[in-house]
């Protein structure tokens, strides 16, 4: 497997310091092409998944806080509230 570039440094002066800047290469990668075999396949598959369930369990998290907070009726200082509390 041939090795591939990620990118390249350009050097450049800003405000009269010289800086080396890494430039990322473009995506998809295209030299060599990208092949997904049947088992990088299945890893990306299994990645994605993971990624679904994730995003869910934070779409639910503040739905359970604010629920929690509602059935409790927040007669005292509430904790995710961002008011200041008044003496």
């Amino acid at each position: 497997m041939s090795k591939r570039s990620t990118g390249r440094y350009e050097r450049t002066t800003v405000a009269g310091e010289e800086v080396t800047a890494f430039v990322a290469a473009s995506l998809p990668p295209a030299d060599p092409a990208l092949l997904l075999d049947s088992a990088l396949g299945d890893r990306l598959r299994s990645a994605e998944q993971a990624l679904a369930r994730l995003e869910l369990a934070g779409e639910m998290v503040p739905s359970l806080v604010a629920s929690s907070a509602t059935r409790r009726g927040c007669r005292s200082p509430c904790a995710f509230s961002t008011r200041p509390i008044s003496a």
